[in-house]
């Protein structure tokens, strides 16, 4: 099953991504989740959509995979999810072709999603300055008002449940 998250940033359209004049239309992560408990497990993998001015070219969408490093283009913003989802596909069919296990084939996406590079970098930064500005957004639009007497807990003031999530213990 795949699952793709992803927030929309009207409120930064003047926030400049790149010197192409493009702005982070939209953030969000990818989720594969395995059929089967056997199954290789992936991480999310963080996305992001830029809108690009009308005179930079043939497309006016580019979403891209950071930890991959891939990308697609399009028209719209479900367009471009829809090439994101298909690239991925056709890079996890090339590199399971040049692999003689499924632990090899998790093994080499999971080290390119874990390598660093500079790209990559950049690429996160502008996800955290994405995210950053939609959660401060969303806190400026709050009409919760600060009650009168002190809450015994903030967190059990604000939010349903807190959750803790771990993996299981790795054999060492």
């Amino acid at each position: 099953m795949i699952a793709l998250l992803f927030y929309p940033l009207e409120y930064i359209a003047n926030q400049t991504a790149s010197a192409s004049h493009s702005v982070v239309e939209s953030f969000g992560k990818l989720i594969y989740t395995p059929k089967e408990e056997a199954y290789p497990m992936l991480p999310g993998l963080n996305v992001l959509i830029f809108r690009h001015s009308v005179d930079s070219g043939i497309f006016s969408y580019t979403a891209i995979c950071i930890q991959l490093e891939l990308d697609a283009c399009g028209d719209s913003v479900e367009e471009v999810k829809r090439e994101l989802i298909r690239t991925i596909e056709l890079y996890f069919n090339a590199q399971a072709r040049s692999c003689s296990s499924w632990e090899e084939f998790a093994q080499k996406i999971i080290d390119t999603i874990y390598d660093l590079s500079e790209q990559k970098e950049v690429l996160f930064n502008s996800y955290h300055e994405a995210k950053r500005n939609y959660l401060m957004s969303r806190a400026q639009k709050s009409k919760i008002q600060m009650p009168r007497i002190e809450p015994s807990s903030v967190a059990s003031f604000l939010f349903k449940n807190e959750v803790l999530e771990l993996s299981p213990a790795m054999a060492i």
